[in-house]
């Protein structure tokens, strides 16, 4: 498949999740499974930190410092439910 091919893929993806609302659904997901595992309270004591170290903090400088910290205090357990409830959701748009 050619990236142009597949970009097309994938904003055919986005526009279904969106209108169907399944996007909301599955951003919810992630959220209350973020909270619930205490990542929202890790990352806003790692912000909070690194924004007392920095002379004018903004969110740019804060975001980029933090990026990988926060993909890396996902719970392995959250990205395994996460991807079950995305494949479950392209499983039922493909045999539609």
């Amino acid at each position: 498949m050619s990236d142009s091919e597949t970009n097309a893929l994938k904003s055919q993806i986005q526009e279904h999740l969106i209108s169907s609302g399944n996007y909301d659904r599955l951003s919810k997901a992630l959220a209350t499974k973020l909270y619930e595992t205490g990542w929202v309270d890790s990352m806003k004591q790692a912000a909070t930190a690194k924004a007392s170290t920095m002379d004018k903090p903004n969110f740019d400088e804060l975001n980029e410092s933090l990026q990988q910290k926060g993909m890396d205090l996902v719970n392995d357990t959250v990205k395994r439910d996460m991807m079950a409830l995305i494949k479950e959701y392209l499983d039922g748009v493909i045999s539609s």
